[in-house]
């Protein structure tokens, strides 16, 4: 490992855990410390973004996965200078729209009625290839992590992203390599 190189705090998606990184982090952690930063706690971008960067070193990379992305533009907002380097993953700077953030509500809908599994597999076709559809041990793993997280954190997730600015006059903002 060398000795300058910056830790990275990865931050995963919507119903995701620290297991959606774990090849990445198997093949980074040689090189630099890795952490992951545990989006299910809070109901707000703000508060999920305060936990994160409480876990976090005084300076590092971060890179953010759907909705880690929107987290990371609030970590940005709340603490710019520790932030060396930025990647957005599958993100968007956008706040929802009205129909998205009823979509959002009709999913956490779904999870009250039969569970987050049910809302994990109803948005499988968003999450992997089509050729890849038929992956039974890939499959499981995704549905897991949606049962790792849990009901509750789901419907924090989903309130904290509805709720969420619209980021795209904050772009012009981020001064790190990005």
């Amino acid at each position: 490992m060398a000795n300058d190189a910056l830790p990275l705090v990865l931050v995963p998606g919507l119903l995701c855990t620290a297991d959606l990184f774990a090849h990445q982090i198997e093949a980074i952690k040689r090189d630099r410390p890795v952490l992951v930063a545990d989006p299910a706690g809070a109901d707000s971008m703000a508060g999920i973004a305060r936990t994160a960067l409480a876990i976090a070193p005084p300076r590092f990379a971060l890179a953010g996965l759907s909705m880690g992305g929107y987290i990371a533009f609030e970590m940005l907002r709340q603490s710019p200078d520790r932030i060396a380097r930025l990647a957005l993953l599958d993100t968007n700077a956008r706040a929802d729209r009205p129909e998205q953030s009823e979509q959002r509500r009709k999913l956490v809908e779904l999870g009250r009625k039969e569970g987050v599994a049910a809302v994990q597999r109803a948005l499988l076709s968003f999450l992997i290839h089509p050729s890849r559809m038929d992956e039974a041990a890939l499959i499981a793993r995704i549905v897991r992590m949606a049962e790792d997280v849990g009901l509750a954190a789901f419907e924090r997730q989903q309130a904290a992203i509805i709720a969420r600015p619209d980021n795209r006059g904050f772009l012009k903002e981020i001064t790190c390599p990005t």
